[in-house]
C-alpha cells in the first residue's frame, strides 16, 4: 500500500509540476517550456508572484493529503521533511497543515509535529552514504 501511496505522490506531483509551468507563464507572460524546477517557482513565489504561491500552497496540500493517508494508517509522531522540499518548506506548510486538518484523524494523531530535517537539502544523500557504512 505504500507504494501505492508513493506512486501516486509522484502523478500528483508531476501534474502539478505542468500546471505551475501553465500557470507561472500565463501570468507572468514569460514563456518557461518544460525546464521550470521547483526552486525557480519557490523564487517566484518568495518574489511575490500569487500564482507561484498558489501553486506552492497546492503542492503543500497535495503532500498534505499523502502525508494524512500515511499517518492515519502508520500514526508516526513527526514528518521529518529533507532535501529538496525542506528548502521550501515554509512554502508548503500551509498547504500541508491545511489537508492534515481536513484528512488526518486528529483524535488518533494529537500529537503529530511536521519538522524540517537539520540536514538540509542532502539528508538523502548522507542517509544513504550512512547505510553503505554499515
Amino acid at each position: 500500500m505504500l507504494e501505492e501511496l508513493q506512486g501516486d505522490m509522484y502523478e500528483l506531483a508531476e501534474l502539478e509540476a505542468d500546471f505551475a509551468v501553465d500557470s507561472l507563464s500565463k501570468a507572468t507572460g514569460i514563456s518557461f517550456g518544460r525546464t521550470l524546477t521547483a526552486e525557480q517557482i519557490a523564487e517566484e513565489a518568495r518574489n511575490g508572484n500569487n500564482t507561484a504561491r498558489e501553486v506552492m500552497y497546492g503542492t503543500g496540500y497535495y503532500i498534505g493529503k499523502a502525508l494524512a493517508a500515511a499517518v492515519n494508517m502508520l500514526n508516526p509522531g513527526t514528518a521529518i521533511f529533507g532535501g529538496g522540499v525542506s528548502q521550501s518548506f515554509d512554502l508548503l506548510e500551509p498547504g500541508i497543515k491545511d489537508a492534515l486538518d481536513k484528512y488526518m484523524f486528529a483524535a488518533a494523531n494529537k500529537n503529530f509535529k511536521l519538522a524540517r530535517t537539520a540536514l538540509g537539502y542532502n539528508a538523502a544523500l548522507i542517509g544513504a552514504a550512512a547505510l553503505t557504512l554499515e
